[in-house]
């Protein structure tokens, strides 16, 4: 006797199930990583991952290397002093207005995010200058005078 053929069967639909399952998998593994995004900026917890990952700027603030768009100006100074520094260097040079500074970003450095859209200096634009180049410059100025240490002297050309 031969056997009845049963029409085939397309491919159905995953269970409603297993849908949802990976719906709900998605919205718990975006919402850890935004949890952990907007936790790891909370000061004293970016300050604790500072100390972890080994990063001395947790303890001294990041090197506030400064320098002017004619490079004339170049110091380095904590970010209490940077501000009134340039404006006495502007007084001096009004031609010289532009200032950028020579550290990076380093947008990997995710728990800092808070900080590099709040604290000012890092909204001035960024140049890169050889390190190698400002201790030279640094070097050679801490030993002339103060006011050449702190860019407010011109550089010799």
């Amino acid at each position: 006797m031969r056997k009845k053929m049963e029409p085939e069967k397309q491919p159905s639909a995953p269970p409603i199930d297993a849908v949802e399952r990976r719906k709900r998998r998605r919205a718990k593994w975006a919402f850890i990583v935004l949890m952990t995004l907007l936790l790891s900026n909370v000061p004293v917890i970016s300050f604790l991952i500072g100390i972890a990952t080994v990063t001395h700027e947790a303890f001294v603030g990041p090197p506030l290397y400064l320098i002017s768009g004619q490079q004339k100006f170049i110091t380095y100074a904590t970010e209490a002093e940077w501000e009134a520094i340039f404006k006495a260097y502007k007084k001096k040079n009004p031609e010289d207005t532009l200032l950028y500074r020579t550290y990076p970003k380093h947008l990997w450095q995710f728990w800092r995010w808070a900080e590099y859209y709040w604290v000012e200096h890092w909204h001035i634009p960024y140049v890169y200058v050889p390190p190698a180049t400002l201790d030279s410059i640094f070097l050679a100025r801490y030993y002339v005078s103060k006011e050449a240490f702190y860019g407010l002297e011109a550089k010799p050309q």
